[in-house]
């Protein structure tokens, strides 16, 4: 159970994370008045300096390891979501997620230790190492490909679009009947809201699903779906609307895009399918549907009706890959 000063810090972190969701990292220069992290981190710190000077003298060594561990690890994962809200399509990978942690590392441990040996907070330094760090961050997402869309002179965002829709649109769109899903159902990209899944699990529909952001929805892996295996015969269906196979078209477009490494995954979704069991996804990929067996693989392809769908690209086509 967390004290009070743990609940406080991660509490900061959140509200750092909702204060800075939306302005544009980019915009103008880090300045003493003006920084992301800013007077909001330094008022914090001041304000709670006894407390914290207390925990980090008092706490055992493992303990306060412990700590500032699960604090590098939440302020990770907060940026990293922030950065999922404002463009769905953003995609890093191992090495950047390592210089994220350890920009973050590099702080909180400075400030931390910065506390312990002075037992007092100095504004002029605290304010100093939160430029340095913003600058250091600025650098690092400056490498993000998805994130320079956003023009410089834009102090404040609109995320790209991404929708969570209904469950019932899905299933539409789709053409799926829940009584005829084989189990168990796997959600590739289920979005942070989980519909499908709650929505089938309702039905008594042993359902499940894999997103990089989840809200606390229970039966949902958080993770990359490079990050999670897929094994032979394991799902009796896989669906994903306007998921994997949309981020495995824009891939296929980008001159630095992971193509190959969106065709192996397509594969392993298509090899963890059980006798009989579908893949049921829109958009369609027509450069690869055509090359699947037939004895292997029956491939039904759907118009998407306009009408039920105004937000989805012109078209595209529903389809579903079944094994034979």
């Amino acid at each position: 159970m967390k004290t009070r000063i743990e609940q406080s810090v991660f509490g900061l972190i959140d509200r750092l994370n909702l204060l800075n969701g939306g302005k544009n990292i980019f915009y103008g220069q880090p300045s003493e008045d003006s920084s992301l992290l800013g007077d909001y981190v330094a008022s914090f710190l001041v304000s709670h300096s006894p407390e914290l000077i207390e925990y980090l003298s008092d706490a055992e060594s493992q303990e306060l390891e412990g700590f500032i561990r699960q604090v590098i690890d939440y302020s990770t994962k907060g940026v990293l979501d922030t950065l999922l809200h404002l463009n769905q399509y953003v995609d890093v990978d191992d090495q950047f997620l390592c210089a994220l942690n350890d920009l973050y590392e590099d702080f909180v441990r400075a400030v931390f230790g910065k506390l312990q040996t002075d037992r007092t907070i100095d504004p002029h330094w605290l304010t100093v190492r939160v430029m340095e760090h913003q600058l250091r961050l600025r650098s690092l997402l400056g490498s993000v490909d998805e994130l320079r869309i956003f023009p410089d002179e834009l102090e404040y965002l609109e995320p790209v679009p991404c929708s969570d829709y209904s469950a019932e649109l899905q299933l539409h769109i789709l053409g799926i009947r829940p009584d005829e899903l084989l189990e168990p159902v796997l959600d590739l990209g289920c979005g942070e809201q989980a519909n499908l899944v709650i929505y089938l699990r309702q039905l008594g529909i042993k359902a499940y699903g894999l997103d990089r952001i989840n809200r606390n929805q229970l039966h949902v892996c958080q993770a990359s779906w490079f990050k999670v295996k897929l094994h032979a015969n394991q799902w009796g269906t896989v669906i994903s609307h306007l998921s994997f196979t949309n981020h495995f078209r824009r891939h296929h477009l980008k001159v630095n895009g992971q193509h190959a490494a969106y065709a192996r995954k397509y594969m392993e979704v298509l090899g963890s399918l059980k006798p009989k069991g579908s893949f049921f996804y829109t958009p369609d990929l027509p450069l690869v549907e055509q090359f699947l067996s037939p004895d292997l693989y029956s491939v039904t392809r759907m118009p998407v009706e306009t009408e039920s769908s105004k937000q989805l690209p012109m078209g595209i086509k529903a389809v579903r890959v079944t094994r034979v």
